[in-house]
């Protein structure tokens, strides 16, 4: 007679566990990345004597499905034309964020003489006012997950009919443009030193490649000029404050947006007579000053000891006209406090932005906030149904972007030595929270989004939030502790 097997919970809990890691491991092994040429388009012509060359600029979605970045190397998108090679685009040599999504913005140039030797082919797309296009790339990489070191080659092939009368390609763009408020945004994360022309010199690199990659308004993090100094209280530190008034970082970031066409905030220390802000000035994609925002909500706790330095900003929360975009612009501890989201929305921020400059915690080494950091943001853009760029979301139903910084900045404190490792993930929430791009906790990043603020303005009002809004019941927002609320 068999011997009953007596259950054990024991094995049955090992069990468990090992077909868990077992899933864990599958799900971790390493994927090819995915790329898209989403678009073609013509943006003008050039002499190239006898015929005329077309530039072109070729738009290409990435998607890293990986736990781990990717790495790609240098290759060239060939663009064909009637079997012909019509033109080329390079792709340069870059890298991805784990389980994230870009797009690549790729120069070219279309040859005329080609369009002119296939002259009959070319006469009759002109007649039916349609040409076809080809383009096929071959991308190498590498994407390392535990001890798997996956190379992958990837091969894209993709073809686009575009309308070969110059005149009309050009209409039809400005027409979409205008049916469909197309921005694109970045946010920017690297380690700084305490050096402030080696940290602006980074700062205006990474700007220059952000557009490259087509972005129009492009964040860089909190107080990027220098180490993050509020670790200590220090007399010497109040020297690194400067008058907003001829400020060489924002005189040179001026110079920057009106070369570019791009708008940037920029973030310094600001000296106001015997006053002090942690500051950001707005500037347009022509060079010019919008207007100041000053950090409102001050904190004050180990290894962020900023009431010593700055006073509680005075300019209450506000909405910037830019050429792409009317913006918001939080800084860091901001970001915790929906009501300023929801302030900087109601007076018709579409996108937000919070440069950051958070990581661990001096006194607690076991505390890692930067989960907890992502949601409360990803709630801001969902409230508000709006566009975030790093920092964060809370029911607001737009965009929100986030840049910190990263690297492990040490600094001598009246007490010894103060150590903060900063954890970056900057990344990009759409109008729903959903996280559009995301950066690692070491990594130099440059993270692009695109994104139809009619679409989405259209979204947030069908959605009822705004409409359903009652001021007149929000009177203990006013208070401190819910009491006295008859103000």
């Amino acid at each position: 007679m068999a011997k009953d097997k007596k259950f054990s919970w024991g094995s049955a809990l090992v069990g468990a566990a090992a077909a868990s890691a077992a899933a864990l491991v599958m799900s971790s092994k390493p994927r090819d990345p995915a790329f898209h040429l989403i678009s073609i388009d013509v943006t003008s012509f050039k002499l190239n004597f006898p015929v005329l060359d077309a530039e072109a600029v070729l738009t290409v979605h990435v998607t890293n499905p990986n736990v781990a970045p990717i790495r790609y190397s240098d290759s060239v998108m060939s663009i064909r034309y009637a079997g012909a090679l019509l033109g080329s685009a390079p792709v340069e040599a870059g890298s991805q964020p784990p389980r994230s999504c870009q797009l690549l913005r790729l120069p070219a140039r279309l040859s005329g003489l080609q369009l002119a030797q296939r002259a009959k082919s070319f006469a009759a797309d002109l007649g039916r006012r349609e040409m076809l296009l080809e383009s096929t790339v071959d991308i190498a990489g590498s994407a390392k997950v535990l001890w798997w070191n996956h190379g992958f080659k990837v091969h894209v092939y993709s073809h686009v009919i575009v309308d070969p009368v110059y005149l009309d390609v050009i209409a039809e763009l400005e027409t979409n443009m205008a049916k469909s408020r197309i921005v694109t945004v970045s946010a920017l994360q690297f380690a700084c030193t305490d050096d402030v022309l080696t940290n602006v010199e980074t700062a205006e690199r990474l700007v220059r490649a952000a557009h490259k990659k087509g972005a129009n308004i492009i964040l860089i993090q909190e107080l990027f000029e220098i180490y993050y100094f509020c670790q200590a209280q220090k007399e010497d530190f109040f020297h690194r404050a400067k008058p907003r008034k001829e400020h060489p970082t924002i005189l040179r970031m001026q110079k920057l947006a009106k070369e570019l066409g791009v708008v940037i905030p920029v973030s310094f220390f600001e000296e106001a007579n015997n006053a002090h802000y942690n500051s950001v000035v707005v500037i347009d994609a022509d060079g010019t000053e919008l207007g100041l925002y000053r950090k409102s909500h001050i904190p004050d706790g180990p290894g962020y000891q900023e009431k010593f330095y700055f006073n509680p900003g005075d300019t209450g929360f506000k909405a910037f006209q830019t050429k792409f975009a009317k913006i918001g612009v939080g800084i860091c501890w901001d970001q915790w406090f929906p009501e300023a989201a929801r302030a900087m929305v109601l007076q018709g921020a579409e996108i937000l932005f919070y440069p950051t400059a958070i990581g661990s915690e001096p006194q607690d080494d076991g505390l890692d906030s930067r989960d907890h950091w992502k949601r409360v943001m990803q709630g801001h853009a969902g409230a508000n149904l709006v566009c975030l760029l790093w920092l964060e979301l809370v029911h607001k139903e737009v965009p929100l972007v986030a840049s910190n910084r990263i690297g492990k900045e040490i600094i001598d404190t009246e007490h010894g030595k103060s150590e903060i490792t900063f954890y970056g993930n900057s990344f990009i929430a759409g109008p729903t929270g959903e996280l559009i791009a995301n950066a690692d906790d070491k990594d130099e990043a440059i993270l692009v989004a695109e994104f139809d603020l009619d679409k989405i303005k259209s979204k947030r009002h069908s959605w009822g939030i705004f409409r359903d809004r009652r001021p007149d019941l929000y009177k203990v927002l006013l208070t401190l502790d819910g009491s006295n609320i008859s103000l």
